[in-house]
């Protein structure tokens, strides 16, 4: 194996100066993937050959779904559809925040997800799903149903199809901002006296492994969150594991 070069050093201080686990993943992969694309453009062009850095894997706290839905109804009634809908329909917040009142179909009973937001604020660029190009259909839980026959009414459906599913009623425009969804999420954990986790890890992911250890296929999974490769889904079977070590851990003699 060829020794580090420049391009070895730089990418070494970068990962390494990330403030976390799961950025530095990031940064590896997307570097990975940039690699990649080089190559598949340039056939010419040969990958560097140099260690990669290690990093540790990053597992993201996962809540129980008794513990997820105590946090969830923590949240002020007004505000919890969209939580409902993160954690039932294994949406990432980026997915739910841009939803529209046109995207409920009421007589089906289905909620069709093709946007996501890509800033903060749902003013920004919208792009489509992560993961996967095109639409993901989605059946909706009795709760996430109840809270939208209450919330949005038909009325609203002919008069503002466009407008937000989801009602923010602290926003002046009604959309959610990546803020304001965290920090009703976290002012709902402390209601709940649940130490703070992430939103996307105490919905999407707290859910993804809850389905995952009654069985869910790792290929039904896949469908449902959009992603176009199963082994994507693999990681909930190590959190469960993860889980179930720090669970045993505890009966040790101290």
């Amino acid at each position: 194996m060829h020794q580090p070069d420049r391009s070895c050093h730089i990418l070494y201080v970068v990962v390494f100066t990330a403030p976390s686990t799961k950025t530095r993943q990031n940064i590896l992969a997307g570097f990975r993937s940039f690699l990649s694309w080089v190559s598949d453009q340039r056939k010419t062009f040969e990958v560097p050959r140099f260690p990669w850095p290690e990093t540790e894997e990053h597992l993201p706290t996962i809540l129980s779904r008794d513990v997820q839905t105590d946090v969830i109804e923590a949240v002020f009634e007004a505000k919890r559809g969209i939580y409902y809908c993160q954690a039932d329909l294994l949406l990432r917040p980026s997915e739910a925040r841009v939803l529209r009142v046109r995207d409920w179909d009421r007589s089906r009973n289905e909620i069709r997800v093709e946007r996501a937001a890509k800033d903060r604020k749902v003013q920004g660029v919208i792009r489509g799903p992560k993961k996967r190009k095109g639409v993901k259909t989605l059946p909706l839980s009795r709760r996430c149903r109840g809270w939208l026959e209450t919330h949005v009414t038909p009325d609203r459906q002919l008069s503002d199809p466009d407008g937000p599913l989801f009602l923010n009623p602290e926003s002046e425009t009604g959309w959610w901002s990546e803020t304001a969804l965290r920090r009703v999420w976290n002012f709902a954990c402390k209601r709940a006296g649940v130490t703070p986790v992430g939103v996307y890890e105490g919905c999407k992911h707290s859910s993804a492994t809850y389905l995952k250890e009654l069985g869910a296929d790792d290929r039904l999974l896949a469908a449902i969150m959009g992603h176009s490769d199963p082994r994507s889904v693999e990681k909930y079977a190590k959190i469960q594991g993860t889980a179930i070590r720090s669970a045993l851990a505890k009966l040790e003699p101290k």
